[in-house]
């Protein structure tokens, strides 16, 4: 994977527009003058404010900075950079010919690329440029002539994401020689071609609800142009859920509770039932078994789906677990009739008024407590006699 390396033209300012794309374009090859042996190119392409110029070498001392010049002729017949004359001016364009300082990476390598105002390809036909470390000596010599750079730079989209409201490309994009800018049609070209980052580069591109498309776009130094067509949905809508069990309004009284809801969304991504998450069964439902507490109950059911869209439905039902208390007394009905009305009469222990014509009588009495299922009727006349009468309960 190439690396985007660092251009740092100290003093200059970048140029960010993309070049127009043109079929003439200069290329210098910088070949070596000492012991270190720079392998590359410096290629000039007509823009509609000058020149870009776009840097590719390698060979260099690492991690070092040089500094890059045009010069008024092209003579690489003399020793050292004598045959290259006087830096180039052009008048109205400051330091025309002081092409800046360049910072090598750790690899050796630099890329990178400036604009230079003011200048046409034509003006720089046939000068030469020179590479010269701090102290001023010479590390290469060239000669710019037309090249035929024709390929534009390759795009791959590695990865991308949706961050609310923003799509998030991730991409490889490299070039044969060097590349320029990289971007989208309608935005300014992303600054990391510029500071050193390494591939995937990445665009971030405003989203709306709905179907998205951009034209992902890369140059190079010579103008070549490289167009990607992207595109991708955003989903602002969130899921629907239908609660099934229990049904609104319940009163239940056993545990667990089932919770059971159908969620619709395309891009459903999590499901949760009272904080936890829910397990969806064959037929495609989310459920999740709860424990109910006496009196009423709220269980919060929420769906999210892969874009942050969150709905939550809230479920609600009465539990009652204590059964009902009952309190009871067993009273007894013993109707009879006593034939001796000087008579007195107990049942169960418990004294029982007749009628003193008739002598019938219709008592309610309690249970004996000593065996519930029996009734003792005990008559005793004014002599003493005694009459007791054992009865069953039918």
């Amino acid at each position: 994977m190439n690396r985007i390396g660092t251009l740092a033209l100290v003093g200059l300012t970048l140029s960010l527009g993309a070049a127009q794309a043109g079929e003439r374009a200069g290329v210098c090859v910088l070949r070596a003058a000492g012991a270190l042996t720079p392998q590359g190119e410096v290629w000039f392409a007509d823009t509609e404010q000058g020149v870009r110029i776009a840097v590719a070498l390698r060979g260099l001392a690492p991690r070092s900075e040089c500094a890059l010049q045009l010069h008024v002729f092209g003579d690489l017949g003399r020793p050292a950079a004598d045959g290259l004359g006087e830096l180039f001016s052009r008048r109205g364009v400051a330091h025309a010919g002081d092409l800046g300082h360049v910072k090598v990476e750790a690899d050796g390598s630099v890329r990178g690329v400036r604009d230079l105002r003011g200048v046409k390809l034509d003006d720089v036909l046939g000068r030469g440029v020179s590479l010269r470390d701090l102290s001023g000596k010479v590390l290469g010599l060239g000669v710019i002539a037309l090249g035929n750079d024709t390929t534009p730079p390759t795009i791959e989209v590695v990865e991308h994401q949706l961050r609310g409201d923003q799509a998030v490309f991730s991409c490889r994009v490299t070039d044969d020689r060097a590349l320029a800018t990289f971007g989208a049609q309608g935005s300014a070209p992303t600054p990391e071609v510029f500071n050193g980052q390494p591939n995937p580069l990445q665009v971030k591109l405003p989203s709306r609800p709905g179907a998205n498309r951009a034209v992902l776009v890369a140059t190079d130094g010579a103008g070549n142009v490289r167009e990607v067509p992207v595109e991708w949905e955003l989903d602002a809508t969130a899921p629907v859920i239908q609660v099934l069990a229990p049904r609104p309004g319940s009163q239940l009284n056993a545990n667990p509770v089932n919770v059971v809801v159908t969620v619709e969304d395309p891009n459903l991504a999590a499901v949760t039932i009272g904080g936890q998450p829910a397990e969806r069964d064959p037929k495609g439902r989310w459920r999740r078994a709860v424990q109910g507490k006496d009196g009423a109950n709220h269980v919060a059911v929420s769906a999210v789906d892969r874009f942050g869209n969150k709905a939550e439905v809230d479920v609600a039902f009465t539990f009652d677990s204590t059964p009902p208390g009952v309190e009871a007394e067993v009273v007894i009905v013993v109707e009879g009739k006593v034939d001796d009305l000087s008579a007195t009469l107990t049942i169960n222990g418990q004294p029982v008024r007749f009628d003193p014509q008739t002598g019938r009588y219709s008592a309610r009495v309690k249970a004996d407590p000593q065996d519930a299922g029996k009734v003792t009727i005990v008559a005793v006349d004014a002599s003493g006699n005694r009459t007791t009468e054992v009865r069953k309960l039918r």
